[in-house]
C-alpha cells in the first residue's frame, strides 16, 4: 500500500491465477512469475496468461543462458530475472569480472529479440 501510495513502481510475484486477479485488483500489470521453470515454465505461463491480455509478466527462477532468449521472445514477458550472472558466490569472492562477463554473455544473447 505504502508504494501505491507514494508512486514507488512494484512487481509482486505470482504463480496463480488467483494472485494475478489480487494484482489487477490493485491495478498492477507488470508482474514477476516465480518460480518460472520448477511452475512449468512457459508451457504454464502461457496457459495463466492467456486471458490477461493487458498483462506483462518477469520470470525469474530457473532462467538461464539456455532458455533466456525464448523467454524473452515470448508475448507475455517484458523482462526476465537471472541470478545465474551474480551468485552469491561470485559476489562474496569479489569476482565482479566474471559477473561483468555473463552479463555481457547474456546481453549479447538477446540483441534483437
Amino acid at each position: 500500500d505504502y508504494c501505491m501510495e507514494n508512486n514507488i513502481t512494484i512487481i509482486p510475484g505470482i504463480n496463480t491465477p488467483s494472485e494475478i486477479e489480487q494484482a489487477l485488483e490493485r491495478e498492477l500489470r507488470y508482474l514477476k512469475f516465480f518460480p518460472a521453470e520448477a511452475s512449468g515454465g512457459l508451457l504454464y505461463l502461457n496457459a495463466i496468461a492467456a486471458p490477461y491480455i493487458n498483462v506483462k509478466f518477469m520470470p525469474t527462477g530457473g532462467i538461464n543462458l539456455n532458455n533466456l532468449k525464448e523467454y524473452l521472445a515470448n508475448k507475455y514477458v517484458f523482462a526476465c530475472g537471472g541470478s545465474w550472472m551474480a551468485k552469491t558466490t561470485l559476489i562474496s569472492e569479489g569476482r565482479f569480472e566474471e559477473i561483468e562477463g555473463l552479463v555481457k554473455q547474456a546481453m549479447r544473447m538477446v540483441e534483437g529479440v
